[in-house]
């Protein structure tokens, strides 16, 4: 494992820095759990990350691929009656807030739940057997404005209170790295959260880039021998 960031050439170009990096980043499962101790604590021991198995199908349109992308997970849920649920984190590259984020991840979650409805139908499952799995759905936005806006359809909708209880309500996990503090970052002091202070140096001098970096490397070179092969990959 490198001891410094000279041995993790930081004189090439980066391109697409913040859409390639995440995306990489979200790939490696143990990533996930960090994730989630960050925007979650409390689910993380509810989920076995042991048994993390990546969907390999994307939500996105083609038309909206260079601004946004998405991973989908499965998990199994240490629950009595939902036996799994579903993961699904849409990275959102753009640098604007998108006022319409509520009606998106919605959008995104039915299509989830209407493949799912497709393979019990392929599969030939009686439709008493049908169980849609539950969604966790996460905002993982890497631009620099804050983001300020409820992640809800009722925020874009003029709305009686009398006419409330017909918009569909459902909580959107968020994590907007480059307003977020360091200290909740690495608040659990896994090697994700301290990626991620890598990350909100995007625009920094190349020399504050690599003072994160190295940072995050001492923290990674922590770990057991058994586990740095797969962080130098992240790295």
């Amino acid at each position: 494992m490198a001891k410094t960031t000279e041995d993790l050439s930081l004189l090439f170009p980066i391109d697409h820095f913040p859409d390639r990096s995440t995306k990489g980043l979200l790939e490696f499962g143990e990533n996930v759990r960090g994730l989630l101790e960050i925007v979650a604590g409390e689910l993380v021991n509810q989920l076995d990350f042991s048994q993390l198995k990546p969907i390999n199908k994307s939500f996105i349109p083609d038309n909206l691929r260079e601004q946004e992308s998405d991973i989908v997970y499965q998990v199994p849920f240490r629950g009595e009656e939902t036996r799994e649920v579903w993961i699904y984190i849409l990275i959102e590259h753009q640098s604007t807030i998108d006022v319409i984020m509520g009606f998106r991840v919605l959008f995104y979650m039915v299509q989830i739940w209407d493949a799912q409805r497709r393979e019990w139908e392929d599969g030939k499952v009686p439709k008493s057997e049908w169980r849609f799995r539950p969604i966790i759905p996460i905002v993982f936005y890497t631009g620099e404005q804050r983001w300020e806006t409820p992640i809800a359809l009722d925020a874009v909708m003029d709305v009686p209170d009398i006419l409330s209880r017909f918009v569909p309500k459902f909580d959107t996990l968020f994590l907007g790295v480059k307003a977020e503090d360091e200290i909740n970052l690495t608040k659990t002091d896994h090697p994700f959260g301290w990626l991620l202070t890598v990350i909100q140096k995007e625009h920094a001098k190349k020399e504050e880039i690599a003072q994160a970096l190295s940072r995050a490397v001492e923290h990674i070179n922590r770990l057991p021998e058994a586990e740095l092969h797969q962080w130098r990959r992240v790295i």
